[in-house]
């Protein structure tokens, strides 16, 4: 896993966390009020909210994503906007300006390379065709019919997944994963 050789080989005197929100159901809520090419962008910006409010919870002051400038249509610059409009935390983005072979090239320096291959595509949103400029009325109008609460936000967080990344193995990893029903499946890429 990717997060774990990330701890293991860069994170000296911190013990960082990873916390796996299950987000399924915001997922099914979203797509059924939501026209199709607009559920990444919708998606992405709960699961921003989400990591707003975790941040907040453990004193964070801001989320770190690993988008890179028009890779994705999801990741084109203004909907980047559109979706970063959604929260007022900083989101750092260190990979913004680097192509797909910069990155894996990066990726093979720091030794995430091997693993990040070997992780599932587990998200189907990722197959949806995405409108590369989402406009933030509608955006606004689709989530007010996904009709997402704060409290259900919550309720997300508190069930999560919490994960020491130092004192664990890959496989107790996984293993609390499948706990989630999740398996070898490690998120959504949206």
């Amino acid at each position: 896993m990717v997060a774990k050789v990330l701890a293991d080989r860069w994170f000296y005197g911190y013990k960082p966390k990873m916390y796996v929100v299950d987000v399924r159901p915001l997922i099914a809520r979203i797509a059924v009020s939501t026209p199709e090419n607009y559920v990444v962008i919708i998606l992405r910006r709960y699961m921003n909210r989400i990591a707003e409010r975790l941040a907040q919870r453990i004193g964070a002051l801001a989320l770190v994503t690993g988008e890179s400038l028009g890779q994705v249509a999801s990741q084109t610059l203004n909907n980047i906007y559109v979706i970063e409009e959604a929260v007022k935390i900083p989101i750092l983005r260190p990979l913004i300006g680097l192509d797909k072979e910069e990155i894996t090239t990066l990726a093979r320096k720091i030794g995430t390379y091997d693993y990040s291959i070997r992780v599932e595509e587990y998200c189907s949103l990722g197959t949806r065709v995405t409108t590369p400029a989402a406009r933030l009325d509608k955006v606004r109008e689709y989530e007010s019919k996904a009709s997402v609460s704060d409290g259900e936000i919550d309720k997300m967080l508190d069930e999560a997944v919490v994960v020491d990344l130092k004192s664990i193995s890959i496989d107790h990893i996984k293993s609390k994963l499948g706990s989630l029903g999740l398996g070898n499946r490690y998120g959504c890429k949206a």
